[in-house]
């Protein structure tokens, strides 16, 4: 009876420091399930949104477009590229917090420097990723917070190089070519970029997240 006692003891104190030993990997490894799945979650939907801004720039091109505002009102403003494009990022990151959205980049693409392979990231002039809107660079920066307020107040001023924005003036979105010569249509980039928080902090505080997407304009009208 007392060897059997003395067995079950010590099974028990070995559950213990095996629990002890294998616990903290196991919360390891959840955590970081956990903070690499949020993280993934925003890496894509990154992606997505810069996909989204650059067909809407492709699409539109130098050509306003009427929609609705307010919404549900039945009246309508003309808007340029530019505002479809930041339209679209903010919907498609909707699941990021607007205040992690770090900036949103339209630039013009040298179609030379188009290769199989290349990162469309590494085409976004240097400038833009860490400046303004830039005329010689040729993109437009957008803060993201301002530039979402102005979607959602219907501010399409904000949008356009000739009511007087800065914003919009490095890469003027009237002045895109869309032909009609094949030759000369312009590529369009659209870059995002915004900060991801980690929820356990076993890998850090944040990483930055980055995506840029590049077409070519669609063709305007034959004239």
């Amino acid at each position: 009876m007392r060897s059997n006692r003395r067995r079950g003891a010590g099974d028990r104190g070995a559950a213990l420091l095996e629990t002890a030993l294998i616990a903290p990997v196991f919360f390891i490894l959840v955590f970081g399930i956990l903070d690499f799945g949020l993280l993934f979650r925003d890496a894509q939907s990154i992606s997505d949104a810069a996909s989204d801004g650059v067909r809407w720039a492709s699409i539109q091109g130098p050509d306003p477009r009427q929609v609705e505002y307010p919404v549900g009102s039945g009246s309508s403003v003309s808007v340029s590229a530019d505002y479809s494009v930041v339209r679209a990022v903010r919907e498609g990151t909707a699941s990021i917090d607007a205040e992690d959205i770090e900036r949103i980049v339209v630039f013009r693409v040298d179609r030379n420097q188009l290769r199989e392979g290349v990162d469309p990231v590494d085409l976004v002039p240097a400038a833009c990723k860490t400046g303004g809107s830039s005329t010689s660079a040729g993109c437009n920066v957008y803060p993201a917070n301002d530039a979402f307020l102005a979607v959602q107040t219907g501010n399409v001023a904000y949008f356009e190089c000739d009511l007087g924005t800065e914003n919009a003036c490095g890469y003027d979105p009237a002045l895109r070519n869309d032909g009609p010569n094949p030759w000369a249509i312009e590529y369009i980039g659209v870059y995002v970029k915004a900060d991801h928080d980690y929820v356990t902090g076993l890998f850090g505080s944040s990483s930055s997240l980055e995506s840029a997407k590049i077409l070519r304009l669609e063709p305007g009208q034959v004239t």
